[in-house]
């Protein structure tokens, strides 16, 4: 929904040292009524990358416990997408609930454009749609009795795992929007 971002619909990550950033992230956790996805819901998301050095957003889940102190397989995870400028035009898919293989799908989306991606949290397979378009379906879903909260941020990567860092001079990164 527009307006809902911390920017109204941009993730801005602003340096506050050089050794520090101010990231967003927004969260339906702790919302009133307690909204939360569950097994069989669709999430669809409009969203727009850029490829400035050093973003890290992400649309995905967490959810909450099955019993006090007893958490959901994976936490509840599933990356809805991961997105790092060092690859452009890749996404990064994946299911931590029932963990098998991430995809790593390039050629995807275009640094600038605007993309619209839905994810269906099915009990035997979580699918995702680009555009419309079936791009990775998982085989391994996140069973029946899954529930977790939405959670869209802008990270900035800290030149770990292959990802680039921001260039030291970089005060601040558009990094992504979304609707």
């Amino acid at each position: 929904m527009p307006g809902y971002g911390p920017d109204g619909d941009r993730f801005t990550a602003v340096r506050e040292n050089a050794r520090s950033w101010r990231t967003p992230l927004v969260t339906t956790e702790g919302t009133a009524g307690g909204f939360e996805l569950r097994t069989g819901d669709r999430l669809e998301a409009r969203c727009q990358v850029t490829a400035d050095q050093g973003v890290w957003p992400a649309i995905w889940t967490w959810g909450r416990d099955v019993a006090p102190g007893r958490s959901q397989p994976g936490h509840g995870e599933v990356d809805v997408m991961e997105y790092h400028d060092d690859h452009p035009r890749m996404l990064e898919l994946s299911n931590h609930v029932r963990p098998g293989d991430p995809a790593y799908l390039d050629d995807l989306v275009t640094p600038g454009r605007w993309f619209t991606l839905a994810c269906l949290f099915g009990p035997d397979s979580v699918r995702w749609e680009l555009d419309g378009r079936e791009v990775y379906a998982d085989g391994r879903g996140v069973g029946s009795g899954w529930r977790a909260w939405i959670i869209v941020n802008l990270s900035v990567a800290a030149g770990r795992w292959g990802h680039r860092s921001p260039a030291p001079t970089a005060a601040g990164s558009p990094g992504a929007a979304g609707t």
